[in-house]
């Protein structure tokens, strides 16, 4: 796992294994989002982070990224990969896959719907809470990870 961090927050991580029988760098075969996790657009800060992985992977000197899609952040940074003498950089087509694109929140995921659609969740959400229940978001802030 390498992560980059500004001022104490998480910008961009990136989930990889190294293969021991072929020493490669790659994304864990059970992994389902083979992209890096970003909070930013900058394209340089993602292919710093590939180069980091890369150049600190224990004797590994190839780097496989399957199953990207060609819109993914990882495959964004394959020509700033190609433009720079360090690594040589090659991309193939094989397969396409999908990945949801999900809302930063509840507001703008309610947003994206009906107006029948979100009438109807904002009914359900006021009869639960007549019941007692409560939809809360899960904030780190308030669950810090020694307390799990």
């Amino acid at each position: 796992m390498v992560a980059a961090f500004r001022g104490g927050e998480a910008l961009c991580i990136l989930a990889l294994v190294i293969d021991s029988e072929d020493k490669t760098v790659k994304f864990p075969h059970h992994c389902d989002y083979n992209d890096a996790v970003a909070r930013t657009t900058d394209l340089e800060l993602i292919a710093d982070l590939l180069g980091y992985a890369l150049a600190n992977a224990q004797g590994c000197r190839r780097m496989v990224l399957s199953r990207l899609r060609p819109d993914s952040h990882c495959a964004q940074v394959v020509p700033l990969l190609r433009a720079s003498s360090k690594f040589g950089c090659e991309w193939r087509e094989i397969d396409r896959y999908r990945r949801a694109c999900l809302p930063e929140n509840f507001d703008s995921y309610l947003n994206s719907r009906s107006k029948v659609f979100r009438e109807d969740i904002r009914r359900a959400l006021r009869n639960l809470e007549k019941d007692g229940f409560a939809l809360r978001e899960l904030d780190p802030i308030h669950f810090p990870i020694e307390h799990s």
